[in-house]
């Protein structure tokens, strides 16, 4: 058995994942920077016909799927021209508006000139405080002593490793023992200057650290203004038969949602938003504020795990692979509604939105 202590990867870490930050903060893959960009994969594979059948789709479900989208697009591009909008697909059944285009510039300049000259800063910090930790005797002194008592006990089990195995077989439980507590020992030893070792480090990296922290807070709570400022998303997902409103566990109900036609609407707001949450599109954490609305007959109540049943699926024979449905599979049975962004936006959204025409496209039994 061999070990070797190396010295803390905390500074290549940081160093990986700002470099990675440093790369994104100025990739501007399409227009839309830094709001998201369109998911041009699930756009063009929802778009595939074969693809669609190959995934079991019947045909009747891709024409109602071809209809409903062409439907749906001119709606919201409608919305989009009354309030002077711009509205982009970013993905299948998702897509952001951008409601204000000088916020949008302005937190395009943050990116790129506030935030990245903050990111250069940290970066210099850590490499002025790794370079003052190696050289810092004390800090060698505690990594040296370390890597003694690693060589000791290196040399320890190579020399009693057969010793060892005897007493294991005979279950000597002498021996063992006193193997036992030379190995511990030795680990108490190294694991003694390690601590010291860290501690220095810790000591020595504070100000980076403290650095780092407050640039990805700043990050956090400005990336979430300007997104509030700048744009909302708009996601609607048809015949789900379970649906959540946010997969957070911290977050409140503030108001019931007058929508004729709904089977549930509400505006929740989210205590611990995650700005970083772009790809996850069925999680609806990084926004503070968003509209949850539900189309068709439903539940109302939540289960224990926050999820809102459709009606349909609490009937077996609605769900089985043999009885013929009352509705078939090329109509639309709930439509799912989630509308995350600013409270005034939401708002101006909802009132600009036919509801009575999305309502309209539900089946009625």
């Amino acid at each position: 058995m061999i070990f070797q202590l190396i010295p803390s990867n905390r500074v290549i870490c940081c160093f990986i994942l700002i470099i990675v930050f440093k790369f994104t903060l100025h990739a501007q893959p399409c227009p839309e920077y830094p709001a998201d960009c369109p998911d041009q994969g699930s756009i063009e594979a929802a778009s595939d016909k074969q693809a669609c059948l190959n995934n079991l789709m019947i045909i009747e479900e891709i024409n109602m799927q071809d209809k409903l989208r062409e439907v749906i697009t001119a709606m919201m591009q409608q919305l989009a021209k009354a309030n002077g909008w711009r509205v982009y697909e970013f993905s299948e059944t998702a897509g952001d508006f951008v409601v204000n285009e000088d916020s949008l510039s302005a937190w395009r300049s943050w990116r790129d000139n506030e935030l990245a000259a903050s990111v250069e800063n940290v970066v210099e910090s850590y490499n002025q405080a790794a370079s003052d930790h190696v050289g810092n005797d004390q800090a060698k002194i505690y990594f040296d002593s370390a890597n003694f008592y690693a060589n000791q006990l290196n040399e320890y089990l190579n020399k009693h490793a057969s010793d060892h195995q005897s007493a294991v077989l005979s279950n000597d439980q002498k021996s063992l023992k006193s193997y036992e507590e030379q190995v511990n020992r030795f680990n108490g030893k190294i694991n003694q200057f390690i601590e010291k070792s860290k501690r220095r480090e810790d000591k020595q990296f504070s100000n980076a650290d403290h650095q780092r922290e407050a640039m990805e807070q700043d990050k956090h709570i400005r990336t979430i203004a300007f997104r509030k400022a700048s744009m909302i998303r708009v996601k609607i997902n048809i015949n789900q038969g379970l649906a959540a409103a946010t997969s957070v566990s911290d977050y409140k109900i503030t108001s019931k949602l007058d929508l004729p036609g709904s089977g549930l609407a509400i505006s929740i707001h989210n205590n611990q938003p995650d700005e970083g949450e772009i790809f996850d599109l069925d999680q609806f954490t990084r926004s503070q504020d968003l509209a949850f609305i539900l189309f068709g007959n439903w539940q109302t109540k939540p289960d224990s795990y926050n999820l809102y049943h459709a009606a349909y699926t609490l009937d077996k024979k609605n769900m089985d692979q043999e009885s013929i449905k009352k509705i078939p599979c090329d109509r639309v049975q709930t439509i799912v509604l989630h509308v995350e962004g600013s409270i005034n936006y939401t708002q101006q959204f909802l009132h600009s939105l036919d509801i009575h025409k999305l309502s309209n496209l539900v089946e009625k039994e």
